[in-house]
């Protein structure tokens, strides 16, 4: 989340450094000795805005390059951009107030920077107010798509069993049927039955095979039984 905290932490390095340049001039210490007391603090200060300045074009950069910041989102990105620059130009007056150690002019500009900072904190609960609308909707519409797929799934799974069933059953009467053929005609065959015929049977596999010589042992044992007439 992308917030004002740094301007409290950047604006405590500062007062540390008013009061580093302070705490020399009263021992006595040259206005050089005071600068150089201050100036670890001051640009601590100024690397924690400019880190934070950072973030936020960056994440500025990436909405914009996903072509997010559109319409609505993007006056309220635009406004939060403002307030945050102009929210920079105080800090970095604020600076320049306290290495001048212009201790007046500092608390004038620190009022303004606190009123530009609250308004750039409402912009920026704006900005995050539609984004997370946007992500809300998001999440429901990935919701409503994963419960489409889960249904689809389900659908494609049922028709699959009833297919493979299907296909169970016709491979299955394919094998049973013959087979049935096969064990009438070896029942003829047992009860003597003269008129009696080959099973017709039409596959090419082994049950196939199996029926070609069925057919070929009927027709020798009504050459037998022609003979024994």
């Amino acid at each position: 989340r992308i917030d004002l905290g740094w301007m409290f932490a950047a604006h405590a390095e500062l007062v540390e450094g008013a009061d580093a340049y302070k705490s020399t001039i009263s021992g006595g210490g040259s206005v050089d000795d005071a600068n150089l007391a201050a100036e670890p603090a001051y640009i601590n200060a100024m690397s924690a805005m400019e880190a934070h300045h950072e973030t936020l074009e960056e994440a500025h950069d990436a909405f914009t390059a996903l072509g997010y910041f559109t319409g609505e989102k993007a006056e309220e990105m635009n406004a939060l951009i403002e307030k945050h620059d102009e929210t920079i130009e105080y800090f970095k007056q604020l600076e320049r107030d306290y290495r001048a150690a212009d201790w007046e002019a500092g608390e004038e500009t620190m009022e303004l920077l606190d009123a530009s900072a609250i308004a750039a904190d409402e912009a920026l609960e704006q900005v995050e107010e539609v984004i997370d609308a946007d992500f809300v909707k998001l999440n429901e519409d990935t919701q409503d798509m994963t419960d489409q797929t889960k249904t689809l799934i389900l659908v494609l799974l049922l028709v699959g069993i009833v297919i493979g069933i299907i296909i169970a059953l016709f491979m299955a009467n394919m094998i049973i049927a013959p087979v049935k053929k096969l064990t009438e005609a070896a029942n003829a065959v047992s009860r003597g039955d003269k008129d009696l015929k080959a099973p017709e049977i039409t596959s090419k596999d082994e049950i196939g095979e199996l029926g070609e010589s069925f057919g070929r042992m009927i027709a020798s044992l009504k050459i037998m039984m022609m003979d024994e007439d």
